[in-house]
């Protein structure tokens, strides 16, 4: 598979910043990432997965937890970390009608998951054992269309693809096994692809060995310097869809035109300038997700849905109001997500991420979720 180098660079006049990743080509992703700092010394080069290794903050390798991160940033709307986990048991369990020791359906509960997402804790023995039976071999494929898939937004299929190919690629994975999984990965069926990837993530230690490391090699967390700047794809991505035609009908009502796309905008320099700064934003908070999710792991899924949370709840009010147009209203409820405060984020408290472009980018992926269902008052 080809492979591109994506770069996304924060720049000040003192120092740089250089987030960098290898992805299949074409991607607008993310998945992972490593941040390199040039330290004092010029040796003393840091990144984020090192950092991982030395505290709280764990690294993403091809292992459950890793498989359920993926999983969980493709889901429509929210679900807890010990529900998806469940349902992924379900689908080795129910085939083989496996029961836990107290002869109750295998499941899982809030602190083992907490466990599995900060690797802490293997995924069930029962289900890791039982994983390639022939019975469940017969089965997950078809059980993941009916269980899975439908859960599963569209718009993020090819970042699903990507992330869970970046993990395999950078796994110790056979070639076989690789030449095996890869080409799944671009069948237009997702099933068999997640069937296979979820069965060979039980077939690695989950649990990290322990490592006892002085506390002063702990690192800070990564700062950035200057503005957050994803490099953003030129063509806009099928997982940006939602967001970008509900933009699209504001600019068409403002007009009084129909533009059918983003392509047809092109000739009105005001409505494209404005696209590509939401653009800007929503990849940056596309960004800061992967940034929480890759240095808090588990913690860092729920602290950007606490985010998601504080950025919904200060604007649903303004979106609710009365407007004249569509644009008054995107343009309050971005000026209004600029300002809320966000004490309340822990994260927000921990580093300097949750920039004002940030919580605008939030705003647009509220609207990818449908949980804002666009901006016209016909779309409320």
């Amino acid at each position: 598979m080809s492979t591109a180098h994506v770069a996304i660079r924060s720049i000040s006049t003192q120092q740089k910043d250089v987030v960098t990743r290898r992805l299949p080509s074409g991607s607008p992703w993310l998945p992972r990432y490593g941040i390199e700092r040039k330290q004092t010394r010029p040796t003393e080069i840091k990144t984020v997965s090192e950092v991982a290794k030395k505290g709280k903050h764990i690294s993403n390798d091809f292992v459950f937890s890793g498989y359920v991160r993926a999983l969980k940033d493709a889901w429509t709307g929210t679900i807890a970390d010990a529900d998806l986990i469940e349902l992924l048991y379900g689908l080795i369990a129910r085939p083989l009608s496996l029961k836990g020791q107290t002869g109750q359906p295998i499941g899982c509960s809030k602190k083992e998951a907490s466990d599995i997402m900060n690797r802490k804790k293997e995924a069930h023995g029962e289900i890791r054992r039982h994983c390639r039976d022939t019975v469940v071999e017969d089965s997950i494929v078809e059980n993941f269309e009916k269980s899975v898939l439908p859960r599963l937004n569209e718009c993020k299929f090819d970042l699903l693809r990507n992330e869970l190919t970046a993990l395999i690629l950078d796994s110790d994975c056979s070639k076989a096994v690789k030449d095996e999984l890869l080409p799944l990965a671009n069948q237009e069926n997702l099933a068999p692809f997640l069937a296979r990837s979820l069965q060979l993530s039980f077939s690695w230690d989950n649990k990290l060995s322990k490592i006892s490391e002085p506390e002063e090699d702990k690192l800070p967390l990564p700062k950035f310097k200057g503005r957050i700047d994803p490099e953003v794809p030129e063509d806009v991505a099928e997982c940006e869809l939602p967001y970008i035609d509900a933009l699209v009908r504001v600019y068409s009502e403002e007009e009084n035109a129909e533009f059918a796309s983003a392509d047809e905008i092109d000739e009105f320099p005001r409505y494209k300038d404005h696209l590509t700064r939401q653009r800007k934003d929503y990849y940056s908070a596309e960004f800061i997700r992967r940034c929480m999710r890759d240095t808090y792991d588990a913690e860092g899924d729920d602290q950007f849905e606490i985010l998601e949370e504080e950025v919904f709840n200060g604007v649903i009010d303004i979106h609710g109001r009365e407007f004249d147009t569509g644009r008054q209203r995107l343009d309050e409820v971005l000026t209004q997500a600029a300002n809320l405060n966000m004490d309340g984020v822990w994260v927000n408290r921990d580093t300097d991420w949750i920039r004002t472009y940030v919580k605008k980018g939030v705003c647009h992926i509220l609207v990818n979720d449908r949980r804002i269902r666009g901006w016209l008052d016909e779309d409320r």
